[in-house]
């Protein structure tokens, strides 16, 4: 059974004329409004493309996995950017495509949205609740296309589309409606001028929580606010067996920050041995779009993949804090273990991974925002960051990391793993599951961890500050100088 591949697009417009300056490049919550597009689209799409006239205007943003379609009539609305988008695309493939001036979308609604995109529809898209039918109900800003909409767009619509809504009318039955969230308008917001950004320092975040306290500063004090991580529960499901005896059974339950579940649930799965591969996993959702919390998601595994016993039986339950809980017995740690990883004499420079933790640092925005989130960032050989995710959970932020990259086939490129803290067996477990040559904490590795990395063939770097760190296994993998 194929995987419908979902290929996010960020429409960037450019310049506008009401806000000014380039929107795209606005400063929302310390990142600009183009990177939250983009990070709202990674937690649903296997890889996610920024649609833009120029293809070098926003080559100083963009991480290095997102790619660029270039619209060949820019300045012409979105439809043109769509065209261009859909010409990229496979047969079969699926188009979810967000605009980058609104906020606020929780990635479980786009879900919904992709799961509405099948058979003959050619599209989805929102529509106000209290509506009836479409047209002027359409909400066609957030919207999914199917590859073969590009052909019955050539030879049977009108040619005068000029907006998304048209197109939406004009495919009738071929486009689908989904009720617009009742929590939409509480939670959502379009930035047209630069004061919307002022008036969004409340809107809601399912990442962070604004809180009321009393500061003490010796003998003072006085009421304020502060701004929170959030942690809520996660339960995991599978699907699997093979077809005519399909079982569901709950895999774990664990505490996380909200955001990119999908990748979290994605990068679980491989470090706990369940897939070896993207194409294992047939879809990963949650449970019920109406569910506000998305506590409950689920992974549907191939019919072929056979899931051991052992890991249906041990019923895990991670705190934010633990990747071991729920395994019976120390000799249960690593039952799946990969063979060792060949040593690269001189694979990084000692210079260069020792300014890595500086930049995963300047992208860390949730932990500006609250000081309470982990972080794990993926860097290659060139010390170039492929990816950074935060959680309240560490092992959480690696599995959301290593999850995103692997879904998106490039894994491969990942030459060390940097940890916001210390480094436990866990962390190491993951790391060596999806074949990371290095691993760098910030703070103290356990006697466990030292003994995994070097059965695994993993460097492991320790208190790496500054100028100054330690090199506990595997030195020979880093080199002295640049190359």
């Amino acid at each position: 059974m194929p995987v419908v591949q979902v290929v996010g697009f960020v429409l960037a417009g450019g310049r506008s004329s009401r806000f000014g300056t380039d929107k795209a490049r606005a400063v929302w919550r310390g990142k600009p409004l183009l990177l939250h597009a983009i990070d709202g689209l990674a937690a649903v799409c296997e890889r996610v493309s920024v649609v833009v006239g120029d293809a070098e205007r926003y080559s100083d943003l963009l991480p290095t996995d997102v790619q660029v379609v270039v619209d060949a009539a820019p300045h012409q609305g979105p439809l043109e950017g769509l065209r261009a988008a859909l010409q990229t695309l496979q047969p079969g493939q699926l188009a979810l495509v967000s605009p980058c001036d609104v906020l606020g979308v929780d990635p479980a609604w786009l879900a919904e949205l992709v799961r509405t995109a099948t058979g003959g529809t050619l599209a989805a898209a929102f529509r106000h609740a209290d509506t009836s039918g479409k047209g002027a109900g359409w909400e066609p800003l957030h919207a999914v296309y199917r590859q073969e909409l590009l052909a019955h767009w050539r030879d049977q619509l009108p040619t005068d589309l000029r907006a998304p809504h048209q197109l939406l009318q004009a495919l009738a039955d071929r486009a689908r409606a989904v009720a617009l969230p009742a929590s939409w308008h509480d939670r959502v917001r379009r930035v047209d001028r630069p004061q919307d950004l002022l008036a969004l320092r409340d809107l809601r975040d399912d990442r962070t929580a604004t809180v009321q306290l009393v500061a003490h500063n010796g003998e003072d004090c006085s009421p304020r606010t502060d701004t929170v991580a959030v942690e809520q529960p996660l339960e995991i499901r599978i699907h699997h067996g093979p077809i005519g005896g399909r079982q569901r059974t709950t895999f774990a339950v664990t505490l996380r920050t909200p955001g990119h579940d999908a990748d979290l649930i994605a990068g679980l799965l491989l470090a706990e041995g369940m897939v070896q591969a993207p194409e294992q996993l047939l879809g990963i959702a949650p449970c019920s779009p109406h569910d506000t919390e998305g506590a409950v998601w689920a992974a549907e595994l191939d019919p072929l993949v056979l899931v051991p016993g052992r890991m249906l039986d041990r019923k895990l339950v991670a705190t934010a804090a633990c990747g071991l809980c729920g395994k019976g017995s120390l000799a249960a740690l690593f039952p799946d273990r990969p063979p060792a990883l060949a040593l690269q004499p001189g694979l990084v420079a000692w210079q260069l991974l020792q300014r890595l933790p500086a930049a995963m640092r300047t992208a860390q925005a949730g932990f500006d925002q609250t000081g309470g989130v982990h972080a794990a960032a993926l860097f290659d050989a060139a010390g170039r960051l492929l990816c950074l995710r935060e959680d309240v959970g560490r092992p959480n932020a690696v599995d959301k990391a290593i999850g995103h990259l692997w879904r998106a086939g490039r894994l491969d490129a990942v030459a060390v793993l940097v940890l916001s803290g210390r480094a436990g067996f866990e962390l190491v477990q993951k790391a060596a599951m999806a074949r990371i040559p290095i691993v760098a904490a910030i703070g103290a590795p356990t006697t466990l961890a030292i003994d995994l990395a070097h059965d695994a063939g993993i460097t492991l770097a320790g208190f790496l500050r500054g100028a100054t760190g330690n090199l506990y296994t595997h030195p020979r993998r880093i080199g002295q100088a640049d190359t």
